[in-house]
């Protein structure tokens, strides 16, 4: 499980074949980096350079970047 203050990525396809349909539909990741700031039940509030705001992701939808 993930910890506030962890950094993770976004990872919204999980599979590879959805990763390539995705792609090919022209969507990409909402974020490259980003800082859990809180967490709520299986939700985690992210915070990323250059993003107007912050966003809630479920986990499996984040992936922390380092151990």
């Amino acid at each position: 499980m993930l910890k506030v203050g962890d950094l993770v990525v976004h990872v919204p396809y999980g599979h590879e074949t959805v990763h390539l349909l995705y792609e090919a539909l022209g969507h990409s990741s909402d974020f490259d980096v980003g800082v859990v700031l809180q967490k709520k039940m299986d939700f985690y509030q992210v915070h990323s350079p250059g993003r107007h705001s912050t966003g809630w992701y479920q986990y499996g939808e984040i992936e922390k970047i380092r151990e």
